[in-house]
C-alpha cells in the first residue's frame, strides 16, 4: 500500500512538472547574400540561426515549447543591416512582446532583444520579423 501511495504521489509530480520549465532560444538574424532568381533578378536575403556555425535555413529552426513554458526567445541581429524583431502569429502575448514596429521593440545591429511568453496551448504557429515584412518574410526571416 505504501508503494503505490508512493508511486501515485511521484506520477502526479511528474505530471505537474511537465511544461513547467524555462524554455531558452535563440535565434540569430543574418544575412544570407543575394540570389539570383529564374528570371535574372537578384534579391538581398535574410535568415535565422541559432548558432554562428549554422547556416539559417529557410524557414528558420522550428522552436519548441510545452504547454505551461516559460520561453526566453533571444534574438541577436548580426545583419549588417535594418533593425529585425520577432511576431510571434497565434500567441497572445503582451506589446511588449509582440514584436511589432514602434510598439514594442526593435533590435538593431549586434544587439539582443529578448521576448518573454508562457507557451498557452498546444499548437504550431508561425513567426516572422515584423520590420517591413513584406520585404523580410520574403527574404526568409520567417519560420514555425
Amino acid at each position: 500500500m505504501t508503494t503505490r501511495i508512493i508511486f501515485l504521489i511521484l506520477l502526479m509530480a511528474s505530471f505537474r512538472s511537465h511544461g513547467q520549465q524555462t524554455v531558452n532560444h535563440q535565434l540569430i538574424a543574418r544575412n544570407l547574400g543575394e540570389k539570383a532568381m529564374h528570371d535574372g533578378v537578384v534579391l538581398r536575403t535574410f535568415g535565422f540561426a541559432q548558432s554562428f556555425s549554422e547556416h539559417p535555413p529557410i524557414p528558420g529552426p522550428t522552436l519548441y515549447a510545452n504547454e505551461g513554458d516559460s520561453v526566453v526567445l533571444d534574438l541577436f541581429n548580426v545583419s549588417q543591416g535594418a533593425p529585425h524583431t520577432i511576431h510571434l502569429h497565434g500567441l497572445d502575448v503582451n506589446q511588449e512582446n509582440d514584436g511589432v514596429p514602434h510598439l514594442s521593440f526593435e533590435v538593431h545591429h549586434m544587439d539582443h532583444g529578448y521576448y518573454y511568453f508562457v507557451a498557452p496551448h498546444p499548437g504550431t504557429y508561425f513567426y516572422h520579423c515584423h520590420v517591413v515584412s513584406t520585404i523580410h518574410v520574403q527574404a526568409g526571416m520567417y519560420g514555425v
